[in-house]
């Protein structure tokens, strides 16, 4: 019997979870090469401190780190509880998240020199998640042994340019994501491993990250180019008294890749396209995460999940049922600064989405140890009521229904009691939730009108800077004016109208909770206390007395306390004894069925082995046959090897030394003996014969060898292929006895199948014999309606001429109230994409006003050390002027006039270039005055839309009321036409019933679409008030580019002031240029004044060099403002076209609905018709009859491939 336990909701906040990290320094990186540090942490406080100004912007979040925590501490912060609510079987995700070269999978893995082992300490979280995951399971297995079992699978994959590859194999191309109402999301065909410890994990991490695509940048040595996500899979199995718990649970770890600019990272070709693909992800992510914080401040959105592949596989992670921790890595530097901006923001958004954990557990019991249960309860049940001493007498029954009336009041009571209180805490917690909304609606309203009050003294700080030119009078005037309005909206903010409002609301109703709380009476609440306190009195007596008592309520009442204590310690005992003796027997049994499986499993394997065996021998002796036979062979073919070479050996000196044997032949001498030693050489050719036979040895058993390797390989490749014929003639063994097994299943279910055919068949012709007497039934009331007809034709006729005027007033009506519903749904689209638009816009503006601050400050800074060195160069000068007086003549001095010309020279070059680069920048500002101008066009064109949307709310307006006047004359219209049909309801009641039901369809449907037209006017009015707060941004958007050009018009002045400063710098170094050949001819005697003058030249130099260094970095981040303004342009054109495909998606949704519709109208008509039902089970029986069929040449392909391995086996054994 399978069960499944409620799932039990985390009783925590869900809401995800923010850890931010600041990068640590790189250690290979100088302190000289560091850029100046924009970001404070304050960990007290869990806040990060950005210096913007005028005011330093301040991030809150759950956990902040600088750069000095430790890996250790970070997997403390995060993913210890992660992993212990993922042990306890809910779903958990810990992510990271940053822009390039930040330190995500520094975090997330270690540091990448180190990627081979995970034994140091500066590992990341994912290997101190293993090591910490298997320490819990070995710590649960420790408190409940062997009734708890766990096992854990991983997968690794990663996302590349929207493509999903598994790193644990490097031939997968192009997984699919598939989807499941069990799994969920999950990705076809990925691999999963078994890991039982942190070791095999370690190895499966290193396997696939070696496989992950990474490649090097300007801004980071290994860039992760693809999102990594590596999953662990925790199952969990726990028997508790013949019930199993099965918890199952899911770990994602992930290493989101970094978002980048190409002129940061310098990237082009294939780095440029994984930079898109990356920037794309996680543009996806962002939007969905801005749709899931809409839905949390009760807006309907939809969730773009399907628009990126990593968004819809961490679906659950994201608003889900899944307890998720995300890291945001922040670098600290100045260089960095919007990324870091952006990074901020996203997590704040980020933090405000709430998820739903659920544990994931399934109960199963065994239904055979539950029905011993229940007999042993039965049993014992039997044998108390069998037992002398318990017959229960009338009186002893008399007292016990009254008990159990007494029992089932108190009864009753306490449940009231119980749901009274569940009530009050229901309405206290409404009420509550309730308050909390208003509280942070109205935090949000202090917030924006905060936001314009920073905005207006931004606005008073930038006048003041322009007020230089203005007179003293101006400046006073313009002062006092914005101070007036700044007190205005302190007021409006301290006298706010809506929270007067609410105070006096809230003030109210609690004077009438007092005076409510005041009118109930005393005596009820006492009553209900003395109430509440009996019935805790009972529940404390029933304890006791369940303690004391018997089995029975009757021995209770009629035993004595001791005897009865006395029998329950024996129950109690012979209980444990039974359950003891009962779990003994049945783990007897299991034991004794798995020795007897086992057993016969040896017995079977050894029989198998005993056979081959014997096979075996008798080869092994048919070898050893052969052997011998090849062995004689061998030494006959050798003996006449060797006689032959005697032969060769003895011929030509036999001639030449022995004449008594010339005539003697050779043949004949071989004749005489047939052993090869027993020949009588002379000396001479007994050496030579010796030599011959030694290198004829040697030949013989290099053959030798090579013949045995050969006979050995030979011998092997036997001795495997007679395993194989063994295998698969056991094989054939089982397959026949599968196959008999099968054939004699196959009877069954014919036989099965031919009873299923033949009830079939009569319960079709007993269908059939109703069939005709219904049809006999239907004529003869035809016949008898047929008079009917005759006589309704004529009232029918008018009737039915009414109910068509009536129905073609309705479609049409119905018609027009599609088409307003249609045209509202698009206006309402419309306008959330504009206002999605205006979002985009406004944080494009923050974060551009942010870092045009940002450089203005730099540029001031810039400014100031210019000034001091136009000090020290009026100081130089009064210096050289104060030399005048000194006269004298050296020889030496010329020459360095001669170095001082050459320098002047160069500088009069650098001051050239300077010019140029000025030049150069009067380009770029008229640039940037274009970009402005075309961003007045854009908000014109906003405002366009937003006049056009007015327009059509109110011609939508106008229709909805010529609507309502012409539904009000229908009503009239209807009334009219029920007080006909009323005359005439006794003579028509069956028409008339119809008809009724008609009316209260269509009656429905109007009040349907009279509150369809209330909401859309309480629509419209949201609407109206939303575009009012549209066109208020609009102007304070169009007083900050307003703003913007009077701070492009100050800096065009401060450009002119700094070409005329240069242009007179020119003119006063010519003149000094002028004075010291002047001088210098004057005072080439001055010999002790030479080398102060040359050093103070020197230091001249320098600071001419810094002057120019400072004015190339003014021109270097005026280039990168540009590029900035350029690569939000083209982000802007991009969004546009996202939402033109949107557009087409939506008119191919609309089609797609269309053709559902007509669907679902074929498949109602199809419903209606019996006679298509009787043709599907006839369809259904000739089904059957086609799988018999394809199962009998199923079996006969199979015995035909029986057949052929068996002739296989056959000629393999040839």
């Amino acid at each position: 019997m399978d069960t499944t336990s409620p799932t039990s909701i985390s009783a925590e906040g869900d809401s995800i979870k923010i850890f931010l990290r600041v990068r640590p320094p790189d250690p290979s990186i100088s302190e000289n090469d560091f850029a100046p540090r924009v970001l404070d942490v304050n960990t007290a406080d869990c806040a990060v401190i950005l210096r913007t100004k005028p005011e330093p912007k301040v991030f809150t979040y759950d956990n902040v780190a600088d750069a000095d925590i430790t890996q250790e501490a970070v997997f403390s912060i995060v993913g210890k509880k992660i992993i212990e609510s993922c042990v306890a079987g809910y779903n958990g995700t810990i992510f990271a998240y940053g822009q390039t070269g930040s330190g995500k999978t520094f975090t997330m893995l270690g540091p990448s020199e180190n990627s081979e082992s995970f034994q140091h300490e500066l590992r990341g979280v994912i290997p101190r998640s293993f090591e910490y995951l298997f320490s819990l399971i070995a710590h649960q297995q420790e408190l409940h042994g062997s009734k708890k079992q766990f096992l854990c699978r991983c997968s690794f994959l990663e996302i590349y340019q929207e493509q999903i590859f598994d790193l644990l194999d490097p031939a997968s191309q192009g997984l699919h994501l598939r989807e499941n109402m069990n799994k969920g999301v999950f990705v076809d065909g990925l691999i999963e491993q078994v890991i039982c410890s942190p070791s095999d994990a370690y190895q499966v991490l290193i396997m696939g990250w070696l496989n992950r695509r990474v490649a090097a940048t300007s801004m980071n040595r290994e860039s992760s180019r693809s999102h990594a996500v590596f999953t662990v899979m925790i199952e969990s199995k726990e028997d508790a008294g013949g019930v199993q718990n099965i918890r199952t649970s899911q770990l994602n770890l992930v290493d989101l890749a970094g978002s980048e600019r190409q002129k940061d990272t310098n990237t082009g070709g294939t780095r440029l396209k994984e930079a898109g693909s990356i920037n794309k992800s996680l543009s996806v992510l962002g939007n969905v995460i801005m749709s899931l914080v809409d839905l949390s401040h009760g807006k309907k959105r939809h969730i773009p999940y399907r628009d990126s592949k990593l968004t819809f596989l961490l679906r659950d992670s994201l608003g889900g049922n899944t307890k998720t921790r995300m890291i945001a890595c922040v670098h600290p530097d100045s260089r960095c600064f919007g990324e870091t901006l952006s990074t901020l923001n996203f997590a704040r958004s980020a933090k405000l989405i709430k998820n739903k954990a659920v544990v994931n557990e399934d109960v199963h019991g065994n239904n055979q140890k539950l029905q011993n249960e229940i007999r042993r309860l039965k049993e014992m049940l039997e044998s108390l009521q069998n037992t002398p001493g318990h017959d229960p007498s009338p009186c002893d029954l008399k007292t016990l229904n009254s008990i159990d009336s007494e029992w089932k009041k108190n009864f009753v009571d306490a449940m009231y009691f119980r749901e009274q209180s569940d009530n009050e805490k229901k309405a206290l917690q409404d009420v509550v939730n309730h308050l909390q909304e208003l509280c942070n609606k109205k935090d949000t309203y202090i917030q924006s009108t905060k936001m314009i009050i920073k905005f207006r003294e931004n606005l008073i700080q930038t006048l003041q800077q322009s007020s230089r030119t203005f007179s003293d009078v101006e400046k006073d005037s313009l002062v006092k004016c914005l101070r007036d309005e700044i007190k205005v909206l302190r007021q409006q903010l301290e006298n706010n109208p809506m929270l007067a409002k609410y105070a006096g609301e809230n003030k109210h109703l609690r004077s009438e909770l007092k005076r409510l709380r005041a009118r109930e009476s005393l005596g009820n609440i006492h009553n209900d206390v003395t109430r509440i306190a009996e019935l805790e009195r009972m529940f404390k007596e029933l304890k006791l007395f369940k303690e004391l008592s018997t089995g029975s309520p009757c021995g209770g009442l009629r035993g004595s306390p001791l005897k009865d204590g006395l029998s329950v310690a024996a129950l109690e005992k012979h209980r444990r004894e039974i359950k003891q003796l009962q779990e003994t027997i049945e783990n007897l049994k299991q034991q004794h069925s798995d020795m007897l499986k086992n057993a016969d499993n040896r017995h079977m394997e050894l029989e198998v082995e005993l056979v081959s065996c014997r096979k075996m021998i008798a080869e092994l002796e048919r070898v050893l046959e052969a052997h011998q036979l090849k062995a004689r062979i061998e030494c006959n073919a050798l003996k006449d090897r060797h006689c032959k070479t005697l032969k060769v050996m003895t011929t030509p000196k036999m001639a030449g030394s022995t004449p008594s044997t010339q005539d003697q032949s050779v043949g004949d001498v071989f004749d005489l003996e047939p052993g090869i030693t027993d020949c009588i050489l002379p000396k001479d050719l007994a050496e030579g014969a010796h030599d011959a036979l030694m290198e004829e040895i040697r030949t013989l058993q290099m053959e030798n060898v090579k013949l045995k390797e050969r006979v050995d390989e030979y011998e092997a490749d036997m001795l495997r292929q007679r395993q194989q014929v063994e295998k698969l003639e056991l094989y054939n063994t089982q397959l026949s006895g599968v196959l008999e097994k099968e054939r004699v299943e196959n009877t069954a279910r014919r036989n099965d199948y031919t009873s299923a055919v033949n009830t079939l068949k009569e319960e079709i012709d007993t269908v059939k014999n109703d069939l005709k007497l219904l049809n006999d039934e239907n004529t003869d009331l035809h016949l008898v309606l047929k008079s009917a007809d005759k006589q309704l034709k004529e009232e029918k006729e008018t009737h039915k001429a009414a109910q068509l005027g009536l129905s073609q007033e309705i479609q049409s009506l119905e018609n027009k109230l599609s088409k307003a519903n249609i045209d509202l749904e698009t206006t309402t689209r419309d306008y959330e994409d504009a206002l999605k638009e205006l979002g985009a816009l406004k944080e494009e503006l923050e974060t551009a006003q942010v870092t045009i601050s940002f450089m203005e400050n730099h540029a001031l800074e810039l400014e100031e050390s210019r000034n001091q060195e136009m000090r020290k160069r009026e100081r130089l000068e009064q210096e050289y002027r104060a030399l005048k007086s000194s006269t004298g003549e050296l020889d030496s001095y010329r020459e360095y006039k001669e170095q001082a010309k050459a320098s002047m020279d160069f500088k009069e070059a650098e001051l050239e270039a300077v010019l140029a680069c000025k030049a150069e920048q009067e380009k770029m500002i008229v640039q940037q005055e274009k970009i402005i101008e075309d961003n007045k066009e854009m908000i014109s064109n906003l405002m366009t839309k937003m006049h056009e949307m007015k327009t059509s709310l109110a011609g939508s307006e106008a229709s909805n009321m010529t609507l309502r006047s012409e539904l009000e004359n229908y009503r009239q219209e209807l009334e009219e036409l029920k007080r006909e049909q009323e005359v005439t309801s006794a003579e028509l009641a069956s028409s008339l019933q119809e008809l009724a039901n008609m009316r209260e369809g269509y009656e429905t449907e109007l009040e349907r679409k009279n509150f369809e037209i209330a909401n859309l006017q309480e629509d419209q009015d949201s609407m109206n008030n939303t575009v009012f707060r549209q066109m208020e941004t609009i102007t304070s958007l169009q007083t900050q580019i307003g703003a913007q050009e009077i701070i492009i018009q100050e800096m065009q002045v401060c450009v002119e002031e700094y070409k005329h400063k240069l242009v007179g710098s020119e003119q006063s170094l010519h003149e000094t240029i002028q004075r010291y050949e002047e001088r210098l001819r004057e005072v080439n005697s001055q010999d002790e004044n030479a080398d102060s003058i040359k050093k103070k030249l020197h230091q001249k130099n320098i600071e001419l060099e810094s002057l120019h260094q400072s004015h190339k970095k003014l021109n270097l981040m005026l280039l990168e403002y540009e590029q900035t303004r350029k690569e939000k342009n083209e982000e802007y054109k991009h969004l546009k076209m996202q939402l033109a495909e949107q557009d087409r998606l939506k008119e191919s949704l609309h089609k797609s609905r269309q053709e559902a519709e007509e669907l679902q109208l074929m498949l109602n008509s199809m419903k209606s018709n019996n006679r298509d039902v009787v043709k599907s089970l006839e369809n259904s029986l000739k089904e059957k009859e086609e799988q018999l069929k394809w199962e009998q040449v199923h079996k006969k392909s199979m015995e035909n491939e029986l057949s052929q391995v068996k002739e296989h086996n056959q000629s393999l054994e040839e």
